[in-house]
């Protein structure tokens, strides 16, 4: 009988821990989606809201470091000089909220590398700097050891934690993308900026310039594209408006000169005001597409809270009250069988030899009668 209580008690221990791995499991998986919004917030906040303004003072560092290429006067040289304080200003801000133990935690390996990777290349912004200073670097040149450094943080915002719904992350895509255009054209500003204060554009530098007209075009184009239906709207009223044509026209004006022509069709001002606006134009479509998202990220943050509630509270509830209820069970089968044993051991020892004892003496045994006295009470 022993035995046979403790493989009871086995199996009801086995289906109690059976309730609580599929309580912790269900719990997890609606954990791991509020964990990996914290780790967003996280690494939003430490890694990509520095390296915004950072980007920026970088393509401005970019252009003006070509512009000074052209124009090495004085007035160019203090322009430079200046600009390069602003980014290192940034480039402190962003370091330091970047290399937190939380922004360690929230990001996995490859995110890890690219963000090392991202490090690395802002180490280089010294040796840039001195090879233009010493004459050893073109404008091509210096635009690519700028663009190596944008490129290194764009390519580490495609590694950092997403989220799992599936249709804000393609937007996240997408809008990236298009900031990513951006970038794009803020390079090609910084190439024919450095080509407009001499007035001759050299065949390396046209061929990149179209080059780089095309890029922007392909990947904007085929963001907007995919974006949702409000934004895809928006980013075809910037696509067809008036600025980004008026970039787009003078892009062709540049690309059917040729080669070989040298000369740029039109002045300095007309190109930089044409790109100001056409960044800009751009930079509020992206900007407001990226407050949508997050209005939209707001009901999908509280389904996970929801869910997080109901998966772990009322889960533990229900195992607690599986727990309860199967010991308070499991005492009363207890209780049932030392009933049940006792008696067999009352009837086995007592009971039997007495009848027998009694039938043997010739006496008459009413069966019916003494039966009942052996049943468990």
């Amino acid at each position: 009988m022993g035995f046979r209580n403790t493989r009871l008690r086995t199996k009801v221990t086995a289906l109690l821990l059976s309730l609580a791995a599929l309580w912790v499991f269900a719990a997890w998986v609606t954990l791991r989606e509020g964990v990996n919004l914290l780790w967003v917030t996280q690494v939003n906040d430490s890694v990509v809201d520095p390296s915004e303004p950072l980007l920026v003072e970088l393509q401005k560092e970019r252009r003006i470091s070509a512009v000074h290429l052209s124009d090495p006067t004085s007035r160019s040289r203090k322009d430079l000089e200046a600009q390069r304080k602003r980014s290192d200003g940034t480039l402190a801000t962003f370091k330091e909220a970047a290399t937190g133990t939380l922004v360690g935690w929230a990001t996995d390996e490859e995110g890890s590398e690219r963000l090392n990777e991202v490090f690395r290349r802002l180490d280089t912004i010294k040796q840039t700097r001195q090879a233009v200073d010493a004459g050893r670097l073109n404008r091509v040149s210096t635009t690519d050891a700028y663009s190596e450094v944008i490129d290194s943080i764009y390519n580490l915002y495609g590694a950092l934690a997403t989220l799992d719904d599936k249709v804000l992350a393609s937007d996240i895509r997408n809008l990236l993308a298009l900031s990513r255009a951006r970038d794009i054209i803020s390079k090609e500003d910084a190439l024919l900026s450095g080509a407009l204060v001499n007035g001759r554009l050299s065949a390396s530098e046209h061929a990149q310039f179209v080059a780089t007209t095309g890029a922007w075009k392909v990947v904007a184009d085929q963001a907007g594209a995919e974006l949702s239906d409000f934004d895809q709207g928006e980013y075809e009223k910037v696509s067809n408006g008036q600025s980004i044509t008026r970039l787009r026209n003078l892009e062709t004006l540049v690309a059917e000169q040729g080669p070989d022509t040298g000369s740029v069709p039109f002045s300095a001002s007309t190109w930089r005001q044409a790109t100001d606006r056409a960044l800009n134009d751009l930079n509020t479509m992206v900007l407001g597409a990226g407050d949508r998202l997050v209005d939209r990220s707001v009901p999908v943050a509280v389904n996970v809270i929801v869910r997080l509630v109901l998966a772990g509270g009322l889960g533990l509830i229900a195992v607690i009250a599986s727990i309860i209820l199967s010991i308070t069970t499991a005492r009363a089968l207890f209780a049932q069988l030392q009933k049940l044993r006792d008696a067999a051991h009352e009837l086995s020892d007592d009971r039997l030899p007495s009848v027998v004892e009694r039938i043997g003496r010739g006496e008459k045994v009413d069966v019916a009668r003494e039966a009942p006295r052996a049943r468990l009470r």
